[in-house]
């Protein structure tokens, strides 16, 4: 049997995990959490698994790449937040 893995350690304090970062959007669905004192991680991900069920976002998926609608009924110039 031959087992191939890979790690990709992403370390960050609790500020910046606040600041956010485009790569939580993949850990929403693909992140393995080792490590998560007081479960502050898990929890920050689940808020931004419903902030962008809000939106309508959706992970689109072409093969083996993908990318993300934020908020499919978008005007030109709105803001908003995720």
């Amino acid at each position: 049997m031959d087992i191939k893995t890979s790690l990709s350690p992403v370390i960050k304090t609790r500020e910046e995990v606040l600041l956010g970062s485009l790569l939580f959007l993949d850990m929403i669905d693909d992140a393995l959490i080792l490590y998560d004192k007081n479960g502050f991680f898990k929890s920050y991900l689940e808020d931004l698994s419903l902030k962008l069920k809000r939106l309508g976002a959706k992970k689109i998926s072409d093969g083996d790449k993908w990318h993300w609608v934020l908020k499919p009924d978008y005007k030109y110039g709105e803001v908003f937040d995720i």
